[in-house]
């Protein structure tokens, strides 16, 4: 009788795991856009160098709003649970652009010291791999 009853909250309580992470990964997307929308001249700054670009180009100065905006909307689609399956791909996106232009070729000189960030940006993809694939859980917003 027991072990049926904590199984029971076992069962209530899953599906509130990806409530927990889906927030989460939403402020870890939220708080950064903000920052980016603080300072857009640093991000167009940082896009031109990453893509070796004049920062006067129309490209990268569409592309700093397009990356500003993905990161605050999907942070804040994330947050409140609304459509979490069109909030996922384009932060895929931005993470896998953000480990293969950004991060593996910081490691080029030290592996050990861009592991970390190489490990927390994988860890960030496969967040978004599970909520895209789990769904928003409990506690989102349902259109």
């Amino acid at each position: 009788m027991k072990s049926e009853k904590k199984e029971m909250c076992s069962l209530k309580c899953a599906r509130y795991a990806p409530t927990v992470l889906r927030v989460g990964l939403g402020v870890l997307f939220l708080v950064p856009g903000v920052m980016k929308l603080l300072n857009p001249a640093m991000v167009t700054g940082m896009l031109s160098q990453i893509f070796d670009m004049d920062p006067t180009w129309w490209f990268v100065f569409a592309l700093t709003w397009v990356l500003i905006a993905v990161e605050i909307i999907g942070g804040l689609m994330l947050i409140s649970g609304f459509k979490t399956k069109f909030a996922v791909p384009p932060l895929v996106i931005v993470m896998l652009v953000a480990i293969f232009a950004v991060v593996v070729p910081s490691m080029a000189g030290n592996v050990a010291a861009g592991m970390g960030g190489l490990l927390f940006h994988v860890l960030a993809l496969l967040g978004l791999v599970s909520i895209g694939l789990s769904g928003p859980g409990a506690c989102s917003v349902r259109a």
